[in-house]
């Protein structure tokens, strides 16, 4: 009797951590942004359920001393070792585009600096892709940013 207590007691105590582990505070903003940059933003994601979104994204820009940062939030492993070379599953890089020109990928989960020099509302584009810059995840997030004078 007392085992199974315990054994009751244990799965109780997994269950709880468990659903504790899986809130996300990267998406409230009054999350303090200085603290999410330490914190590990990208988990190694496994192979969804059939008819489910293969990968998640999520990205919000802030500025930070007169440069733009992006901090994007995703299930697929990011990799910087297999950048460029052939797909491993689960795992890739983003894709980061300013008014439709691609600048560089997010390779980790280290926050983007944007350098915009020129006043004006500039379009953000951030799109999934595999090691080999195959952007066939289908996954992509938008965003604005305005450089005032």
């Amino acid at each position: 009797m007392i085992k199974k207590q315990l054994v009751v007691l244990s799965l109780s105590v997994l269950c709880i951590i468990m659903i504790g582990c899986g809130n996300n505070t990267a998406s409230d903003p009054s999350h303090n942004q200085h603290a999410a940059q330490s914190d590990p933003a990208v988990q190694p994601a496994s192979t969804p359920p059939a008819g489910e979104a293969a990968y998640s994204l999520d990205a919000t820009a802030y500025e930070e001393k007169g440069t733009f940062y992006i901090k994007a939030v995703t299930d697929l492993k990011l990799s910087s070792e297999h950048y460029g070379g052939e797909p491993v599953d689960g795992e890739g890089h983003i894709h980061v585009y300013l008014d439709g020109k691609l600048l560089g990928p997010i390779k980790d989960a280290a926050p983007f600096p944007l350098q915009i020099v020129e006043p004006g509302t500039y379009a953000i584009k951030l799109v999934l892709a595999e090691n080999n810059h195959t952007e066939s995840f289908g996954v992509s997030k938008e965003l604005s940013v305005e450089q005032k004078e």
